[in-house]
């Protein structure tokens, strides 16, 4: 399951997978509920696989209902990808009742499945139900747009099996360029440590780190807290992981407005303060 933000590179991610999985046997499938044929050439064209090539490995049809019988009568032991499974009616519960007819219309055969999701969401449109028939559900946010391409967050929800180690809330951040192509930016992380304005802005600035951490005010400012200050207050509040606790009121503070222009960084020495008595 492919959970992801309107604009967020579930096409790219579906594309991606069909490239690289276009000599398997039967051929992918590729069923679209919303592109025509220009875009779709455009978007092949960005994979850089030739298009005879590509049209010769990978079946693809306009679908935007009754995905199980199709699946089920033309390719129920292959790689059938579905851009994307939408809600009828606006009856959005409706949604994981048409993933379990999927789920039991394949053979031996994998659904990649697109849906769409709230910003910030960790699930799709349909809730938590639409994750009880995955092996895998991941979900995909837009970050920031740069010349030629834009920068996403792909964050693993469920991962019913990994090889090595645990993959659940594991993150990755990578680019789109030409629609298609996809590179990595970064490696998996922890997506409780991930502070994404902070990444953003390093995105945004072409810049390897930012000295310090970033807050965002009730008139809209980013402001900077140093290093030199942190680690001041790293001496004054031993007994409390300063470092952990100013990230978490940093992505707090870029949702919602509670940082005064005026006097935030006092009023972040506050909060510090709060959180150290609550311990006590």
């Amino acid at each position: 399951m492919i959970a992801g933000m309107t604009n967020a590179g579930k096409t790219a991610v579906i594309m991606d997978a069909l490239k690289r999985n276009r000599d398997m046997t039967p051929s992918p499938l590729y069923l679209m509920s919303e592109m025509g044929g220009a875009e779709y050439k455009h978007r092949v064209l960005g994979t850089g696989v030739p298009v005879d090539e590509w049209n010769k490995k990978i079946r693809a049809a306009e679908r935007s209902y009754d995905f199980n019988s199709i699946i089920q009568n033309y390719n129920p032991d292959g790689l059938t990808c579905i851009d994307y499974l939408e809600e009828i009616d606006g009856e959005y519960f409706k949604i994981a009742s048409s993933i379990r007819d999927i789920y039991d219309s394949l053979g031996q055969g994998v659904a990649m499945i697109a849906i769409q999701k709230k910003t910030l969401g960790d699930f799709g449109r349909g809730g938590e139900a639409t994750a009880e028939k995955a092996r895998l559900y991941v979900t995909i946010d837009y970050l920031c747009s740069l010349d030629h391409a834009i920068v996403c967050a792909l964050k693993i929800i469920k991962a019913k099996h990994s090889l090595h180690e645990n993959m659940n809330n594991r993150e990755i951040h990578f680019k789109i360029e030409k629609g298609s192509i996809i590179t990595p930016i970064t490696d998996w992380m922890h997506s409780g440590r991930v502070n994404r304005q902070r990444c953003i802005m390093k995105y945004e600035q072409g810049i390897d780190d930012i000295d310090g951490i970033y807050f965002k005010t009730d008139a809209g400012r980013k402001v900077n807290l140093l290093e030199k200050d942190i680690a001041g207050w790293i001496e004054a509040f031993p007994e409390l992981d300063v470092r952990k606790e100013l990230e978490k009121i940093s992505s707090d503070s870029f949702k919602t407005a509670f940082l005064k222009d005026k006097d935030w960084y006092w009023q972040v020495g506050g909060i510090l303060k709060n959180r150290l008595k609550r311990r006590a």
